[in-house]
């Protein structure tokens, strides 16, 4: 049997109050999920242009520049 499969076990024997409890213990969940998803979304490729490089150009100066 599956994880999955035991947790379904698990929510069929609960009874309907605690069944919608869960439900909306897990719709809060994702709903926080999507809002720090949708906050990171914002800031992607904000970065762009920051360095006159490549990052993994800048990264490998770096290193170099730490075994001199």
């Amino acid at each position: 049997m599956t994880k999955l499969q035991v947790i379904l076990k698990e929510i069929d024997s609960l009874n309907k109050e605690e069944q919608a409890q869960l439900l909306s213990l897990l719709l809060n969940k994702i709903s926080k999920m999507k809002h720090i998803i949708s906050m990171l979304e914002e800031y992607k490729g904000k970065g762009a242009g920051i360095w006159n490089m490549d990052a993994q150009e800048h990264i490998n100066q770096m290193r170099s520049n730490d075994r001199n």
